[in-house]
């Protein structure tokens, strides 16, 4: 995925609403190399249509034909939902990890994903890819 084309994202979003909680693509679980854009940022609200909007008017400047085709969706979430909680935890917990591959965090798998901005402080990252795909975080530790 186009990792300078969403930091760029990431520095608008920024520049226009606030701080950029997380930003990240995951690829779609059903359909390879397809991306669902997830953000969290103070002044994006998760169920309104307009935040939507602004995300993707946003990435239709940044993104090229080939690229857009490739994002699935759009998805906000509020920086104090149970999915960006665990993947706070989760990027806690394995040195803010910029990319993954074949994981489960909370809820959620993860075929990949890359974490363009991350919910807590930097340190350096690390990828990491799971010996057996579709386990949990927890089952891969233990």
């Amino acid at each position: 995925m186009y990792l300078e084309k969403l930091k760029k994202l990431g520095n608008l979003i920024k520049k226009e609403k606030g701080e950029v909680y997380l930003l990240a693509a995951f690829e779609h679980e059903e359909i390879q190399d397809r991306w669902d854009i997830i953000v969290s940022a103070e002044k994006l609200e998760a169920d309104r249509l307009n935040s939507v909007r602004f995300v993707v008017d946003k990435l239709k400047t940044l993104l090229n034909k080939e690229e857009i085709v490739k994002v699935s969706k759009v998805v906000l979430f509020d920086k104090n939902d149970k999915i960006i909680q665990d993947i706070r935890k989760f990027l806690s917990e394995n040195k803010n990890t910029d990319k993954i591959k074949d994981m489960t965090i909370g809820d959620l798998y993860i075929r990949q994903g890359l974490i363009v901005r991350s919910p807590i402080s930097k340190q350096k990252p690390k990828t990491l890819q799971m010996l057996n795909p579709g386990k949990t975080v927890e089952q891969a530790a233990a």
